[in-house]
This record gives structure tokens, sequence and C-alpha cells, in this order.
């Protein structure tokens, strides 16, 4: 199997699975968590476990996205934080658009992309010298 085909079935299936996730999650209102924990307290504990785990991995997903960058990351302990480091996360979100623009700016050719030995090349034969120079 090619690349290509290979992606768009790798998207096809990740499309389909977040569609399914939408749906279930859109049919469970946050005000009846309350009363399904109160029918179970294994319900209570599992939406606890799965609760950490999505913001385990929410955080792991903003470091890998904030490395290389001057953005800080939020740390994301409980669903408070989650709400009080909110624009931690869009910095992050933010600096990724940011880096993706560029990228397809120097990918069409319409920026290209800054190297310090252009410059300095370029220097030099403007005020007559040579590179080596």
């Amino acid at each position: 199997m090619d690349g290509v085909s290979d992606a768009k079935s790798v998207h096809d299936s990740v499309t389909t699975s977040l569609v399914q996730v939408t749906r279930s999650a859109a049919q469970i209102s946050s005000s009846d968590l309350d009363f399904y924990r109160s029918l179970d307290p294994a319900i209570g504990t599992a939406l606890d476990t799965q609760n950490a785990r999505l913001l385990a991995l929410t955080e792991r997903l903003l470091g890998n996205a904030a490395s290389d960058t001057e953005v800080v990351r939020p740390r994301l302990v409980d669903l408070d934080s989650l709400d009080s480091g909110f624009r931690g996360v869009v910095d992050v979100i933010d600096s990724l658009l940011e880096k993706a623009d560029i990228s397809l700016d120097e990918y069409t050719g319409t920026v290209k992309r800054f190297d310090g030995s252009q410059q300095q090349v370029s220097f030099c034969l403007d005020h007559g010298g040579t590179p080596a120079d």
C-alpha cells in the first residue's frame, strides 16, 4: 500500500472514530453525569479515571506542541486547571497555527527560509568582497 492511500485510510478511520465519540458525548449532558454517578459508584470512578487520562494526554500533546518554542505549556492537573490555564492552551495552539502558516508560505514559495550564511554571502558580494572574506 502506498503512503497516500495509507494516510487516507488512517484519516478516514480517525475521522469516523471522532464522529462517533462526539455523537456519544453530545447525547449525555453534563447535568446527567451526577445522576449516572448516583446510580452506580463504579460509573463515577470510571468517569474520574477517564477525565484524568484525557487531561494527562492533553497535557502531553500541549507539551509536545510547545517544545522548541518560547510558549510555556499549561499544567493540567484537574478540570479547574484547564479553566484557569485556558489562555496557555490557546497560546500553544496559536503557536502551532503560526508554524503551519510559515511552513505553508515556505512550501508555496511565498517566503523563503532565512539562512544566515545566505545573508553573509549577499552582504559580502554587495560590498565588493567575496564570500570567503
